[in-house]
């Protein structure tokens, strides 16, 4: 079995799951301020 890995698609993958992780910690994040205040 021979793996290829597609730059691009890994790319791809990398910012959509960096951008799904960012917009749950921030969301996380304002939860957090609004909820302490």
């Amino acid at each position: 079995m021979t793996i290829t890995i597609d730059l691009k698609e890994a790319a791809q993958v990398l910012i959509f799951g960096g951008f799904f992780v960012g917009s749950v910690f921030m969301f996380a994040v304002a939860f957090v301020e609004v909820a302490g205040l």
